[in-house]
């Protein structure tokens, strides 16, 4: 109602109007999520346009994927149509990975991509797999596609390098608005 009220929806992204309410986003998100100081947000258009900017600014040739249902499998497939060297292990419709820290991911892979609740099948990947992953691949970048998961998936930021979601599902705001959490390891990138 006030959005409406106080013209919000016509503000320039370059006026100071905007980097208040940018400002108090990114300090909410952080609270909310307890994203540590060492985390930039980046605001897109969808969870989509997140993970073209992933294959765009992390993976030079090798992902790797774990796909679990429908949209970790469409990630995993827009890192192929995007001309990268991605390779995944396909878990049974409606079943998570045994013995993830078991798998064997190549030393050329540069970015690990897992789904923390998979949309489709409503599979949740618990933080101690995530964890074995960390464990076991200390020198890769890790991504969690979180888009069904957040606010409430409790994501330890000390074992991955990226986060990724849109609002319109657990935050339950409009479509249209994505997020891309990311560490300095990423930036670096």
């Amino acid at each position: 109602q006030n959005v409406l009220s106080e013209g919000f929806c016509s503000i320039s992204h370059r006026s100071k109007k905007y980097e208040v309410v940018h400002q108090a986003a990114v300090e909410n998100l952080r609270t909310l999520l307890k994203i540590p100081a060492n985390f930039h947000v980046f605001f897109l258009s969808s969870a989509t346009e997140a993970w073209d900017r992933v294959f765009d600014n992390l993976v030079e040739q090798h992902s790797f994927h774990f796909v679990n249902g429908a949209f970790s499998k469409r990630f995993y497939e827009t890192g192929i149509e995007l001309g990268r060297k991605s390779v995944c292990r396909e878990a049974l419709l409606g079943k998570g990975f045994d013995n993830i820290e078991q798998t064997v991911i190549s030393a050329n892979t540069e970015v690990i991509c897992l789904t923390h609740n998979e949309t489709a099948t409503g599979v949740f990947l618990p933080n101690s797999d995530i964890t074995a992953v960390r464990n076991a691949n200390t020198d890769k970048l890790i991504v969690i596609d979180a888009v069904s998961s957040l606010p409430y998936g409790n994501i330890n930021f000390n074992d991955v390098d990226s986060v990724l979601f849109s609002v319109q599902k657990g935050f339950g705001l409009p479509a249209g608005l994505g997020v891309w959490i990311v560490n300095d390891r990423c930036i670096a990138k």
